[in-house]
């Protein structure tokens, strides 16, 4: 495939990145949209609150245990809390319910970032509507050519904001546009053209699919 030379956004994609690193299943910020990322959140925050109100510093208990030493056992007693359990838990749960947080600020700073020359009203339409003059499928995807008479550099920006709006609110209710395929991306090739790619091969023909659907609406 080309070199990719486009970098806008770099900076929020390498947070975005960085946050995908690690963490409890589900936390990355392509799990799940940033409103399903802060219910998450709340709900871990509820158990956690749960579980810490059942963890009682007060709850000593004294345990029996053997000691072996050679051939001689010694019978000893400790004390430990049988409800330190849910203190862990609370710890646990408080942690995955930052990470949901930041996963969903993570995306919400991407779309800032790819959206803030678009007003609201406009994401709610595939900007490739009336602008493909045709798509060539390429390796991991198409590459879309616009009419000689769009600003091309304008749409570019425009559907890269979309791509940031499909992560960040969820893909349904766009089922037509090629940018609300899971896990696609935006890129620029080394003539310019805009590339939409996705590295999950079974996505690749919808992507395409959607994309020529819209070359074909507007001849």
């Amino acid at each position: 495939m080309n070199r990719i030379l486009n970098a806008r956004g770099a900076p929020l994609l390498a947070a975005l990145l960085l946050a995908a690193c690690g963490g409890a299943p589900g936390t990355h910020p392509d799990d799940m949209s940033a409103t399903d990322h802060r219910a998450a959140a709340d709900s871990h925050d509820e158990e956690s609150e749960r579980h810490g109100e059942q963890y009682d510093p007060d709850a000593l208990e004294l345990r029996d245990r053997t000691a072996a030493s050679g051939d001689v056992y010694d019978f000893v007693q400790d004390v430990y809390n049988p409800t330190s359990v849910h203190l862990a838990a609370a710890g646990e749960h408080a942690d995955v319910a930052e990470q949901h947080r930041r996963a969903a600020e993570a995306l919400e700073a991407f779309e800032a970032e790819q959206c803030g020359s678009f007003p609201p009203d406009t994401r709610a339409l595939c900007p490739l509507l009336g602008q493909l003059a045709g798509a060539e499928n390429t390796d991991g995807g198409v590459r879309l050519q616009f009419r000689a008479d769009v600003n091309a550099e304008a749409v570019h920006a425009h559907v890269e904001c979309h791509v940031a709006f499909a992560r960040t609110h969820g893909r349904d209710g766009m089922d037509h546009c090629p940018m609300y395929v899971p896990g696609v991306r935006v890129e620029r090739d080394e003539a310019g053209a805009t590339l939409l790619l996705t590295d999950d091969e079974a996505s690749i023909p919808l992507v395409r699919r959607r994309a020529q659907a819209h070359v074909t609406a507007t001849e």
